[in-house]
């Protein structure tokens, strides 16, 4: 059995126990550090995956030979939000469908065009 002055002289000399302080405190401030780490990810992922804009092409290798050249834009989920100063990157997007379709169905461009002055008369 261990003298309690022993004990004392080897688990609670002042050397040693600011040696123990400094390394709880350094695993502390790492264990601080990397929450926050991973909170700002996540916090930077989820803002992108809400706010951002995303585009995919798709080719149908399968659609009739009528459909050859033809190019679909499916604009959703835009409700709350704001792409752009007065929403500059979806109108941008709608203008670059509208010079694809320079020859295409006059309805889609009235269509487009419509969307259009809907956005801009929320603005």
């Amino acid at each position: 059995m261990i003298k309690e002055e022993d004990w004392r002289a080897r688990y609670h000399d002042s050397a040693v126990e600011k040696r123990r302080k400094k390394r709880r405190r350094q695993r502390r401030f790492r264990r601080f550090c990397t929450v926050l780490v991973v909170l700002a990810l996540l916090t930077g992922w989820f803002f992108w995956q809400q706010e951002g804009l995303s585009t995919e092409t798709i080719t149908v290798e399968s659609a009739p030979d009528g459909f050859s050249g033809y190019r679909i834009a499916v604009i959703s989920d835009l409700h709350g939000k704001e792409f752009g100063k007065d929403h500059s990157t979806i109108l941008y997007a709608i203008r670059k469908v509208e010079v694809a379709l320079k020859n295409g169905d006059t309805n889609l461009q009235n269509n487009i065009r419509d969307i259009t002055a809907n956005i801009n008369s929320c603005l």
